[in-house]
């Protein structure tokens, strides 16, 4: 019975020592992890997750290791946000780990340690990204070719060119005569007609309007008036004016109007 108390209380010695140096061992184990196993990146904060480390603290742990090559450090906001230094004003050093206050060498804080150059990591990443945005190489298609063969022969059932006899009928015919042939009167009235109707549409009336003899001639009530719309050209000399014929519409100087309704 007495051997049997002895060996709980070993037991329980044994267990109350685990407890004791789990932390220490904890921290040893995750301090070589992250800086010898991976070697590449690695945080320290790995080694403060079950515990909480002052700036302080991590400063000192960061002089103990060596072996990394730069380190970033990161402040924690306090838990009591009263104890803090945000209304004291800037001082001199400000931002240097050697010259902080009291307040925020106390506050939590974490680092991320890296043993590889910012140069060398850039690098690596453009490698990385060049070798995905390189495109890959377009497969040609291979045209297939066709062959043609070519027959020689001769073409048949071809209609004869037609061969029109010579018509001299109008080979003395001078050129007005010949345009008669294709333009009648009724057709250069027509032509004249809606030549005026879209000058009219425009604002601006033709000056080659054709008077009929029987109105030119008649000597009757031929007087001279203003022209409404403005200044056109004489029917006869060419030249700008503002006085018109009312009866034959027909705009005139006064040195033309007499002549204009003379045969």
């Amino acid at each position: 019975m007495l051997l049997l108390q002895l060996l709980l209380l070993l037991l329980l010695l044994l267990l109350l020592l685990q407890l004791q140096l789990l932390p220490l061992l904890r921290n040893f184990i995750h301090l070589d992890n992250s800086v010898n196993k991976f070697g590449t990146k690695c945080a320290l904060n790995g080694k403060f997750t079950n515990y909480r480390y002052s700036l302080h603290d991590v400063v000192s742990m960061l002089e103990d290791e060596k072996d990394f090559f730069s380190a970033d450090i990161i402040m924690l906001p306090p838990d009591d946000p009263n104890c803090s230094d945000q209304d004291s004003g800037p001082e001199d050093g400000e931002g240097i780990i050697d010259n902080l206050s009291k307040t925020l060498l106390n506050s939590n804080a974490e680092a991320l340690i890296s043993n590889i150059e910012a140069g060398k990591e850039m690098l690596q990443k453009e490698e990385i990204d060049m070798q995905i945005q390189t495109p890959l190489k377009k497969r040609v298609k291979k045209s297939i070719s066709i062959e043609r063969n070519w027959k020689k022969s001769d073409i048949l059932n071809v209609e004869p060119i037609p061969v029109f006899s010579e018509n001299r009928e109008f080979e003395n015919s001078s050129p007005h005569t010949l345009f008669k042939l294709f333009f009648d009167d009724e057709i250069i009235k027509f032509i004249t007609d809606m030549s005026n109707l879209y000058a009219k549409d425009l604002k601006r009336k033709s000056v080659n309007r054709n008077v009929e003899n029987a109105i030119k001639f008649d000597g009757k009530d031929h007087f001279i008036g203003k022209i409404s719309d403005g200044r056109k050209r004489c029917k006869l000399c060419h030249k700008k004016v503002s006085k018109k014929c009312l009866k034959c519409d027909v705009a005139l100087h006064l040195e033309c109007f007499e002549h204009f309704h003379r045969k």
